[in-house]
Parts: C-alpha cells; structure tokens; sequence
C-alpha cells in the first residue's frame, strides 16, 4: 500500500502551485506584453500573488477562473472590484445569485464589448 505522507503532499502542492504561476507568467507576456516589460518579472510575479488571493476571495479556484481574474487585474487595475469608477465590476462579483463562472464571464464580456466600442 502507497502511504503519501502530508509533507509530500505539501510539496507536491507548492510545485503544482509555481507550475500554474509560471503557466500565468507566460500567458500574461502574450496578454499584456507592454505591461509586463514595464513592470518587470518580479513584479508581475508579486500581482500574481496578490491577484491568486484576490480571486480566492470570490470563490475563484479553478486555473481558468484565476486567470481571467488576473487578466482583469491587467485591463482595469489591481482593486478593480474596488474602484468606484468602476463599480458594476465589484457588484456583479458579490451578487450571490450567480455562479462565479457567470460573474467572471460577465465581467468579461463587458470589459472586451467596451474595448470593441473604443476601437
């Protein structure tokens, strides 16, 4: 019998962790890469983090989810959900009768919708 002790289960959290951070990093090269050469790596990696703990907030815990929180975090500022200028952002994201996949896609929808229209 296979016995994981939860050391190796912590280790083997943290590599999944900076597999999925890493996987982002390279996405938000492609995303936004004006942005992230002006901020630099370290910087960028430091969003990263803050914006895995901002999603989590919301009950965001797939990679996918994540990532459009953080692309988001990109287009529209690290507190975005927090920005009075922005509002409907933050109150779709704490209306309790959608799911968070609805909220994400919402939000999405709009912001791309908006940048269509300035164009």
């Amino acid at each position: 019998m296979l016995i994981i002790r939860q050391e190796q289960m912590e280790k083997f959290s943290q590599v999944m962790i900076k597999r999925f951070e890493d996987l982002l990093f390279e996405h938000l090269k492609d995303f936004s890469p004006e942005k992230i050469r002006a901020l630099g790596e370290a910087a960028v990696r430091k969003i990263i983090h803050y914006g895995i703990d901002r999603a989590r907030g919301y009950d965001y815990f797939s990679e996918l989810h994540i990532c459009k929180y953080i692309e988001l975090m990109f287009l529209l500022g690290q507190d975005f959900d927090k920005n009075p200028d922005i509002q409907w952002a933050g109150q779709i994201l704490r209306d309790r009768t959608l799911s968070s996949a609805e909220k994400i896609n919402l939000i999405h929808q709009k912001v791309q919708k908006d940048l269509e229209e300035s164009l």
